[in-house]
Formats: C-alpha cells, structure tokens, sequence
C-alpha cells in the first residue's frame, strides 16, 4: 500500500491510497479516502476506512494468497498509520 495524507493540524485535509498485488493493476478506494476528509486522524476513522477498503476491493486469488487474505490485510494496512494493527 502507498498512502499520501495532507494534514491541516490533525484533520486530513486530502487522502489517496493505493494497493498492488490485488491483481493486475494497482487499485486505489475513494470510499476509504472519503472518510477520512474532513476528519482527524484517528483509529477509530481509520478503523471505519478499514472496513471500507475491505468490502470495496475485490482481488483476485492465487498461489500467494486467497482473496479473502488480501483483503483483510489491505484494511489492515491502513491501521498501521495509527500504529496500530
């Protein structure tokens, strides 16, 4: 996952996020990022975008990994940026 944040004090201002290894692009959620706008940064906010990434991306499944394990990890991925996983 890549995330870039703009922060106006401890509200995000913007947010974008984007994950590879889904399948054969690279995906990004604007739900995720949408709710997160406006709003500090916060577990609990993050933790909601978490859900969010979980039920918008549809990844694929292979050798590596099961679908259902990607998208749980991407969701996780954004709680780390609350140091929390």
């Amino acid at each position: 996952m890549a995330a870039r944040i703009t922060l106006d004090g401890d509200t995000v201002r913007e947010a974008r996020f984007a994950w590879g290894s889904m399948g054969p692009t690279v995906v990004r959620c604007p739900e995720a990022e949408t709710i997160l706008q406006g709003r500090p940064l916060t577990l609990p906010h993050l933790r909601e975008a978490a859900d969010a990434v979980r039920h918008a991306l549809s990844p694929i499944s292979d050798l590596r990994a099961s679908a259902e394990y990607r998208r749980q990890v991407a969701g996780n991925l954004l709680l780390r940026l609350a140091g929390q996983e």
